[in-house]
């Protein structure tokens, strides 16, 4: 459906109308009017009314707590994630990295 456009997707009735406002665009396909890629960038998306009453500097402060911590065994613990993206990707789309360029993922 998004593909001919998303002027002509319907939304479900439970999302409200600055929410729907904000999607629509986001995924505005002439990009010089898209929201975040107008003159003031991602600014222009933090005061897009959805976001109307955020504190932004207290999120990115770590002052606010997440509404939601989902809990985990181990720090690659995947149960959260879908797993048919794994199951979707075409062995031949893996492009082999070389060796120096591995080694400046060593740290992550």
């Amino acid at each position: 459906k998004i593909c001919v456009g998303i002027g002509k997707v319907e939304f479900p009735k439970s999302i409200d109308t600055k929410a729907r406002s904000l999607i629509k665009s986001l995924l505005e396909t002439y990009y010089p009017k898209r929201l975040g890629c107008l003159k003031n960038g991602g600014y222009d998306v933090r005061k897009h009314k959805w976001f109307k009453g955020l504190k932004f500097k207290r999120i990115i402060n770590l002052e606010i707590p997440p509404p939601y911590i989902p809990k985990v065994d181990s720090p690659i613990d995947t149960r959260h994630f879908s797993s048919d993206v794994e199951d979707n990707i075409d062995e031949k789309e893996i492009v082999a990295i070389s060796q120096p360029e591995e080694e400046k993922f060593n740290s992550f």
